[in-house]
């Protein structure tokens, strides 16, 4: 229906090729926002439902993605990439789900 926009850059790294994700924090925001958008009829959304919905979703490359959800497991590695990451360093995009690629974040 074109309500959720479509990953095009990484928010934390700025790739723009690869596997791009859209990582949700906040699965009340979205969540609640569809569930009254889709009690209407005919089924639409407002301005300010739109706004809620696409300002609780990240965009983000797949390896990003896969490494914030890694920081429980391994916060040091995370830690270390993202520093990496902040301080101008540029993977390679990844073009299929490879967890062997995260290995190389140790």
């Amino acid at each position: 229906m074109g309500w959720i926009q479509n990953p095009k850059c990484c928010n934390r790294c700025g790739q723009t090729e690869g596997i791009l994700h859209l990582h949700n924090e906040d699965y009340d925001a979205t969540y609640y926002t569809l569930h009254e958008a889709f009690q209407r009829f005919p089924i639409q959304i407002t301005t300010e439902e739109h706004k809620i919905i696409n300002d609780a979703l990240e965009e983000i490359c797949w390896r990003c993605h896969m490494m914030h959800h890694s920081k429980h497991r391994r916060p040091q590695a995370v830690e270390n990439y993202f520093k990496e990451i902040a301080a101008g360093k540029q993977y390679p995009p990844v073009f299929k789900h490879d967890f062997s690629i995260l290995n190389q974040h140790k």
